[in-house]
């Protein structure tokens, strides 16, 4: 992060194959040399701009010099000033602007009828191609505890006909796993909230849209001079009605009517009325006894002029909110900040990005990566807010990457028995509350260890042992492909049929089975439905879960991206019923269950030596298991899940984990209902592994298997959430 370490600031040129350059400086008020915050940088030339810091400072790298003359500094209330980016000392030293702020109106302008045009001439201001490339950092405290901190820079293409592409450059994040008592309450979604912002660019969904204009009492302000331009200023506030909007300003354009700075917030006239979070997030919180009040919501949205249109430049969200759950036992509250900030405009880019773009470069980067030079080639916001000591600090109370990195060293002096080894691994991370369950290992074929660890039923006090049964949760999509392999083999079905050879009724075209495969179907998860969430007691047949919730739109061109779909894998289990004739508890009884003597593995159904499921330090919540079939919905032992490794060595069964699909959230390609690995393991640096996790409430489990070796790591933990990545790591590196 950039740190005030300079009073005046020199040119500074990196050297660099490219024609790249560093510009660094401050702004500040002429008359008190106070710093600017939040001082706008800008170069005309090039498109690319920044901010200053808390303590005025900037940085802006210029990716082609050559180009690059003027760099424009600017701030509300105060006159805009240029420099020619050659000079020496780039201290820009703002005048305030004495301009009369506002004009006397002898009769004020209808603010709804210019509302009505500036909505209206949003194409001639604010249209056309243009590839943004775009920063986000978002943080947030509990009181004065840091609790998640998060930054991504990336590429929003805004080519007509494919608005809103997005491929992440680079990105990393850390998030306090203890800090809801172990509830992961995935606050933040950076890149999809930086694409959804933009009033320009969503005008007819937003609080300016024709229907909702309609619960707002609009007020003309009068015209006030903003940077180095004359604005109208409208006042807005929501009617007396039972809703929960908003209050704020919007500052247009005098000449153009363009959109020049949006500022709005919660009304208190209507906060009462909040409800968080869309009717999905609401029936899950329900369910886990989870209550979210939002105590304030406020976004400041500006915009940049380049050439002859008006871009989104900068905005700013804050939210506090209170989460408490009974359940879980906490009470906390959470003040939110998310900036984004446009650092280049390129309006000469004129293509939709490519599969590849978009899926390669998605991989996000551990937050364990807190070096200096993380972002040395990216334009960034500048803070005083030290990332990386937030980061490390997180990850400290998480206790991952410390349990980690302390089990390294202490293995140093570990017996060199592979098989010891790992049960200390094991025993280790299980002394620390991180692991609790059955695990198996295999080395060149024999199994080394196969053991349990801590209870399967705290209430009696029942030990896990190797009997002990477990739910898999999306592991199972493993037994759902070998099925669909299964009946392509008997010529039942091919991979390129469609959904509708078997399922007519389906109402999306161009979805092919191998689509449902590789998750690159588009289909929405259906497990994410209000109605599913407030259903998910009631058993369903796997044809009505389809039926009832399974016939979204896709959310994109079946192919042309990846995004994982439980619903997909649901479908998959209907189409074998119906390319068979028989339920899919028959087809997995008659395929997998008894010709592979997996006597401990069972379909939709509860074991009678299966654990208890606990989820965050109480029981699990009750469900119907069987309404995730073909998803989850199986159960298992270590024992048999050695069987399953073993009945993949047929070659036949290689088209399973052929690489059809990139899974950017693992940094691993998927095939046929397997992951195989690229970025989790070290072993994958010279060994394949194959691999697959599993989540269901209570259950986490990990199956990874290295086939060039006879290796197999097979976790089952019953206690929810636990560092599977980690361990499997340190296995494999053991019997590597």
């Amino acid at each position: 992060m950039h740190k005030p370490l300079f009073l005046i600031l020199l040119l500074t040129v990196l050297t660099s194959p490219a024609l790249s350059q560093t510009l660094s400086g401050k702004v500040t008020d002429l008359s008190t040399g106070s710093p600017l915050h939040y001082a706008h940088i800008a170069c005309p030339e090039t498109g690319e701009g920044t901010i200053t810091d808390e303590g005025g400072n900037f940085t802006l790298i210029v990716k082609d010099i050559t180009k690059a003359r003027t760099l424009i500094a600017s701030f509300v209330g105060y006159q805009t000033m240029m420099k020619t980016v050659k000079d020496a000392q780039l201290v820009f030293a703002l005048s305030p602007d004495t301009t009369t702020l506002k004009s006397i109106e002898i009769t004020s302008p209808d603010p709804d009828a210019l509302i009505r045009l500036a909505l209206r001439k949003i194409p001639d201001n604010h249209g056309g191609q243009r590839l943004l490339t775009c920063f986000y950092r978002m943080v947030t405290k509990n009181q004065d505890k840091y609790i998640q901190v998060s930054e991504a820079s990336f590429e929003l293409n805004q080519f007509p006909l494919h608005y809103n592409q997005v491929k992440v450059l680079k990105a990393r994040e850390a998030e306090d796993d203890k800090a809801f008592n172990g509830v992961g309450m995935g606050i933040g979604t950076p890149v999809a909230s930086a694409r959804s912002t933009d009033i320009t660019m969503r005008a007819d969904d937003s609080f300016l849209g024709e229907k909702n204009r309609k619960k707002y009492n609009f007020f003309y302000e009068g015209i006030l001079q903003r940077g180095d331009v004359e604005v109208h200023e409208i006042s807005f506030d929501q009617k007396n009605i039972k809703d929960a909007l908003y209050k704020g300003r919007l500052y247009l354009h005098t000449g153009s009517l363009a959109f020049v700075a949006v500022e709005y917030e919660l009304s208190p006239k209507g906060i009462a009325y909040l409800k968080f979070g869309n009717a999905a997030q609401r029936a899950a919180m329900k369910l886990l006894d989870i209550d979210i009040n939002i105590l304030v919501q406020r976004l400041t949205l500006t915009y940049r002029r380049f050439g002859d249109k008006w871009y989104l430049d900068h905005v700013v969200r804050d939210e506090h909110v209170r989460v408490k759950s009974k359940r879980y036992n906490f009470d906390v509250p959470v003040a939110e900040r998310g900036e984004f900030l446009v650092t280049r405009i390129d309006t000469t880019f004129r293509r939709a990005f490519a599969e590849e773009e978009l899926t390669k470069s998605g991989f996000i980067e551990s937050a364990a990566d807190t070096s200096k030079s993380f972002w040395q080639d990216y334009n960034t916001i500048p803070s005083q807010i030290d990332y990386n000591a937030i980061a490390r600090e997180i990850e400290s109370r998480n206790g991952y990457a410390s349990v980690k990195t302390a089990l390294r060293n202490r293995m140093k002096n570990f017996p060199k028995d592979p098989a010891i080894r790992a049960d200390c691994v094991l025993t280790y991370y299980h002394s620390r509350g991180l692991f609790n369950g059955t695990a198996l290992v295999k080395h060149k074929g024999k199994v080394i260890l196969h053991k349990g660890y801590g209870y399967a039923d705290r209430e009696l006090k029942i030990m896990n042992d190797t009997s002990t049964v477990f739910r898999i949760g999306s592991i199972a999509k493993t037994f759902t492909s070998r099925i669909i392999w299964q009946l392509e083999q008997e010529g039942l079905l091919k991979y390129s049929d469609s959904v509708q050879r078997f399922v007519p009724w389906y109402p999306h075209n161009g979805i092919t089975i191998h689509h449902l495969l590789t998750h690159s179907s588009g289909i929405p998860n259906f497990m994410a439905q209000a109605a599913f969430i407030d259903s998910i007691r009631h058993p369903f047949t796997i044809e009505e879960l389809i039926r009832n919730f399974g016939l979204e739109k896709p959310t994109f061109a079946p192919g042309s991206e990846f995004k994982y779909s439980n619903t997909g894998y649901t479908l998959l289990a209907l189409i074998a019923e119906k390319a068979s004739g028989k339920t899919f508890a028959e087809l997995f009884t008659e395929k997998i269950t008894v010709p592979l003597r997996l006597n401990n593995t069972s379909f939709a159904r509860q074991h009678p030596a299966q654990a208890k499921g606990y989820w965050n330090g109480v029981p699990e919540p009750a469900y119907a298991i069987g309404n995730t079939a073909g998803a989850g919905a199986v159960s298992a032992t270590a024992a048999d899940l050695l069987k399953w490794d073993e009945a993949h060595n047929d070659p036949r069964l290689a088209v399973l984990f052929v690489p059809r699909t990139w899974y950017h959230d693992w940094g691993s390609h998927y095939g046929y209902g397997w992951n195989i690995d690229k970025y989790q393991f070290w072993a994958s640096k010279k060994h394949t592994i194959h691999y697959h996790g599993g989540t269901d409430f209570g259950f986490k489990s990990m199956l990874a298997r290295q086939p060039d070796q006879n290796n197999l790591v097979v976790l089952l933990n019953n206690t929810g959430e636990f560092p599977l990545f980690d361990i499997t790591d340190l296995v494999l590196n053991i019997l590597n």
